[in-house]
């Protein structure tokens, strides 16, 4: 164990602290980590955290947020930490012993303690050895009670020529110290389903669901902030409100300012922005950047705007010539509050962990129809 963290390990270390700006937490090294485990073990997704004990309460959490609370089946010989979490998260553990063979929970008396209230199996890999057999795999997918693998001490293990953490719902790995590969401290959860994937991620960091290269939720309205690529998105090129003398009365732009109550500044303020965002210099910016259509009739007659956009976009200036054809604008929907408010609470829900993604859409959608039908 004292050569575990070789002087090369150290000096990695060194070298990152030393870079001008070393991010700690989730940084690219951590998502990279993350990629190379899950192609090494043969998964689908790898959320790394700070220990192994981490993982195992993670993935007891997440599996209550998706399956609801009732039985874990649990060994008698095991890391305190997989019966702390079952307990912590509200979950009745029911112990099986163990086989001496393998150190692992009997197959035959885990399948006698499965009733109806069981949400899952909660096996560990003891120093190594493979606990699993053909029969418990096979009796379990038949009842449809999920396989959650402790292989913390089984880094590489292998059962019918695969490794051990492929088997169940979720697997953990840990490690710590003292195990067969060391981050000093940390843990890995691994899963092939991509709703528990976002779950456990969210679980990581209060809510949060980071990424490296992009948002991890956007929603726009007929137009795209982001798509805005020449110019900088900041409040200063934004229309200034009333009463505001020029000065920032935002967090970082009129789409967060609006979302506190502020009167009759609140209305003004978006109408003061659409009307930005809609005239002709921002559609010729965002014609030209994305090569979308426009919508403006007015852009049809600056002739260089028209042929720069039919360079881009072949075929769009007998689009452009059309709209002097245009009787009438598209229709506003009297709903859309309705609807605009429906979204709003199927974000909510699903980062208070009060719904699953699909289901909170579901919902929205049904409130949408129910909006849609009103006369």
């Amino acid at each position: 164990m004292r050569n575990n963290i070789l002087p090369c390990d150290a000096q990695a270390v060194i070298d990152f602290l030393q870079t001008e700006v070393p991010i700690l937490t989730q940084s690219s090294q951590v998502e990279a980590f993350e990629q190379e485990w899950s192609r090494w073990l043969g998964v689908d997704f790898s959320v790394f955290v700070n220990s192994g004990s981490s993982a195992n309460l993670l993935t007891i959490t997440a599996l209550r947020e998706v399956y609801g609370l009732g039985e874990v089946i649990v060994p008698t010989l095991t890391w305190v930490s997989d019966i702390a979490s079952v307990i912590q998260c509200g979950f009745k553990p029911v112990f099986v012993d163990i086989n001496p063979r393998t150190l692992g929970m009997d197959p035959h008396q885990v399948l006698n303690k499965i009733t109806p209230r069981t949400k899952a199996v909660f096996l560990t890999h003891i120093l190594g050895y493979n606990a699993l057999d053909a029969h418990l795999i096979a009796e379990l997918q038949a009842r449809q009670v999920p396989l959650i693998e402790d292989a913390c001490e089984s880094h590489g293990a292998t059962f019918e020529g695969r490794k051990l953490g492929t088997f169940g719902l979720m697997s953990n790995f840990s490690f710590y110290y003292a195990h067969h590969m060391s981050t000093v401290e940390g843990g890995m959860i691994c899963t092939n389903d991509q709703i528990l994937y976002e779950t456990l991620r969210m679980l990581r960091s209060h809510g949060m669901n980071r990424m490296q290269d992009g948002l991890g939720m956007l929603i726009t309205g007929p137009w795209d902030l982001g798509s805005l690529s020449d110019i900088e998105y900041d409040v200063q090129i934004l229309p200034t409100f009333p009463g505001s003398a020029g000065a920032h009365q935002t967090i970082s732009g009129p789409d967060n300012w609006v979302v506190f109550d502020n009167g009759a500044q609140r209305k003004q303020a978006a109408i003061d922005f659409v009307k930005w965002l809609t005239a002709a210099p921002q559609v010729k910016s965002t014609s030209l950047t994305t090569a979308d259509l426009p919508t403006r009739i007015s852009v049809g007659d600056d002739s260089a705007f028209v042929a720069e956009l039919n360079e881009k976009q072949p075929g769009s200036e007998v689009f452009v010539h059309n709209l002097a054809n245009a009787q009438k604008a598209r229709p506003t929907v009297s709903q859309y509050p309705k609807i605009s408010e429906a979204l709003g609470q199927a974000i909510v829900s699903v980062l208070l962990g009060k719904a699953q993604p699909a289901d909170a859409l579901n919902t929205a959608a049904q409130t949408t129809d129910a909006a849609l039908a009103e006369k």
